[in-house]
């Protein structure tokens, strides 16, 4: 949806989505998250680790924590990143429909 400049409030001319697209980006996001949230299964992590340290071997049980350390790292980066996207799709999503009187 396009809408002209407004001169009286100092508006530039900006092109918007239209409601359905934004709602279909959010879910989109939201998927992503559910789908990290599965891969960051802590349980599954934790039980990873024990069957390492069960082996008795110090060095693996070492090298499986650090693996997990650096698993969730990215894994909380990237739930930033898509958090972030949605907190800007929610954003455009208001001010669409304020501009479309919804």
């Amino acid at each position: 949806m396009y809408k002209s400049h407004d001169d009286i409030n100092g508006m530039p001319p900006r092109v918007y989505r239209c409601p359905d697209e934004i709602r279909a980006d959010i879910s989109d996001i939201r998927e992503r998250i559910r789908g990290v949230n599965e891969l960051f299964n802590i349980r599954e992590l934790i039980a990873e680790i024990i069957n390492e340290g069960a082996e008795g071997d110090v060095r693996k049980l070492a090298i499986a924590a650090g693996e997990l350390a650096d698993h969730a790292e990215e894994a909380l980066a990237e739930l930033r990143m898509l958090n972030a996207d949605l907190d800007e799709l929610r954003a455009e999503l208001i001010e669409t429909l304020g501009e479309l009187g919804e």
